[in-house]
């Protein structure tokens, strides 16, 4: 009779096999070993009886891993009781006679690894919390430079503005210009309404100076050719022009190339790109995204080269030379859709060495270098959203982030930076790593309701006295609001009736213009004095 085991589970010791069995003694019958015995793992499990390396009670396998002695494992699997039968008497996994292996070895040792196994997890965990640390060491250290750097700045300039009050020191000078340039009398003169579609629907606008042509997306106006186009406009007599079919879901943003002035990129929530010839209205290349897409911008280094933001965060990297999809693909961290790019050239006022986009998710913001496909590195700015637009003036590299009230802000606020390139040591492996950051230089506060992702612009001014101009929607008080950066006062507050979704300054034969684009048409304000 079969003696059923004693003991459930894999062996764990060392055992070492002898080259015959022990013989037992007629008149006693040796116990079954306990399973805190030093030789639990020297005997078969079935009958207790030390394994060995040769005869019918040599050492064996069964495809499950458990190990028993030849003879016993094959009375075992044909036992008589279907209870046992094809079972194996460690784990119950169905075997059969033909599962039973021999091992051919002399010694067989079993070494218990889970403590060094455990060891090696935390090991690894230690490890990565030490990188960790380590990153957050180091965007802490870089933090605190710019900060050393703001405050010797905001100390220098206090001491300017003592002795300037004292009437001792040269700030007076820049201080009265400063003074007068606030003090000119240019203002924005409403000139012109342009009713593009009285049913509303207009959402984005982009002008082509070369042209002298602002195009305008809103829907179809036909029942039975749904969808949504474009609407052009002609600047220099302010004729509505023709409609221009493109899409067939909203349109979200639209960009024209800035060497091939005829060519318009426009990218809708029907994951289509496209690029139209607009004097001839034929379409010259079209691409299929893998989500809805936000936000174009061209590349104003390479013709052919052109960027889009998807409603999954990503950022796409086009050519118009490879009609098989994007040549590369970036993954910004955060949430929500990439609202809004810019592209940025760096001027010769500029701190940065290299091109490449202002991005903007929803609660993150980042400037991604402009290089080679597969090679563009995206750098995190410290920037709070939630984000709405962004705009650059790119001879200095300023910026402007726009953002809509929160519970954290109850404001909307545009905030301007400057984009600085900053090189940061690493303390592991004693390398450098360049990045870039922003510069804080003043934030404009607006209202506390804004439903709609309106943009707004910074833009140089078109005359000479003023520093960079802000100008911005807001909702609350149904207003164009325009300030200047230097004096930090707001200039002019235009008001209306409709939302304004967009802004543009344009040139109409010689005169600036401000474009403030509505959801049913288009509001010319001329500069004037």
């Amino acid at each position: 009779m079969l003696i059923p085991p004693a003991v459930a589970g894999p062996s764990t010791s060392v055992v070492p096999l002898s080259s015959t069995p022990k013989k037992q003694s007629a008149d006693a019958a040796p116990a079954p070993p306990s399973p805190e015995s030093e030789d639990e793992g020297q005997t078969c499990p079935i009958c207790f009886d030390p394994w060995t390396n040769k005869g019918d009670h040599r050492l064996s396998s069964l495809k499950c891993g458990h190990l028993f002695g030849y003879e016993c494992i094959s009375k075992w699997l044909q036992g008589s009781t279907k209870r046992n039968r094809g079972k194996c008497p460690q784990c119950n996994a169905k075997v059969t006679k033909k599962d039973i292996r021999i091992i051919y070895a002399k010694n067989i040792k079993v070494l218990d690894t889970t403590e060094k196994e455990m060891i090696m997890k935390e090991l690894e965990k230690e490890r990565e919390e030490k990188r960790r640390l380590e990153v957050e060491h180091a965007q802490t250290k870089l933090k605190y430079e710019l900060k050393s750097q703001l405050v010797v700045k905001l100390q220098e300039e206090l001491k300017m503005l003592k002795a300037s009050a004292l009437g001792t020191g040269h700030l007076g000078v820049s201080s009265s210009k400063a003074g007068e340039s606030s003090s000119l009398k240019k203002r924005l003169v409403f000139r012109e309404w342009l009713d593009v579609c009285r049913e509303g629907g207009c959402r984005v606008m982009a002008h082509n100076e070369w042209l002298s042509m602002l195009v305008v997306s809103m829907p179809s106006q036909v029942g039975m050719f749904p969808g949504y186009g474009v609407k052009k406009i002609n600047l220099l007599d302010l004729r509505v022009d023709r409609y221009v079919p493109l899409h067939q879901k909203q349109i979200r943003d639209l960009a024209f190339n800035p060497a091939k002035h005829d060519l318009l990129l426009s990218v809708g929530m029907d994951r289509m790109v496209k690029i139209t010839n607009i004097c001839s209205n034929a379409p010259v290349a079209h691409f299929i995204a893998s989500a809805p897409l936000w936000c174009c911008s061209w590349s104003t280094t390479e013709i052919t080269v052109f960027y889009v933001g998807t409603a999954s965060g990503h950022l796409q990297q086009y050519d118009t030379r490879d009609t098989s999809g994007p040549v590369a693909t970036i993954e910004l961290p955060g949430s929500g859709p990439a609202v809004s790019m810019t592209y940025i050239h760096p001027g010769p006022e500029s701190s940065l060495t290299w091109g490449g986009l202002l991005v903007a998710r929803l609660q993150s913001c980042f400037f991604v270098e402009a290089g080679m496909p597969g090679e563009a590195k995206s750098h995190q700015l410290p920037l709070d959203g939630t984000f709405t637009s962004v705009s650059c003036e790119g001879d200095t590299c300023h910026v402007l982030v726009s953002c809509r009230p929160s519970q954290r802000y109850p404001h909307a606020r545009h905030a301007v930076c400057l984009l600085q390139q900053v090189t940061a040591s690493l303390e592991e492996g004693g390398g450098q790593r360049r990045t870039v950051t922003t510069q804080p230089v003043h934030t404009f506060q607006g209202g506390t309701t804004q439903k709609v992702l309106t943009r707004s612009i910074l833009t140089r001014p078109p005359f000479p006295g003023y520093s960079p101009l802000v100008c911005a929607s807001d909702e609350s008080t149904q207003s164009i609001y325009v300030w200047e950066l230097s004096s930090m006062n707001c200039l002019q507050q235009l008001r209306y009736s409709d939302i304004v979704v967009d802004l543009l300054q344009v040139t109409i034969g010689e005169t600036p213009h401000l474009v403030a684009l509505t959801e049913k048409g288009v509001r010319l304000y001329r500069w004037d004095n």
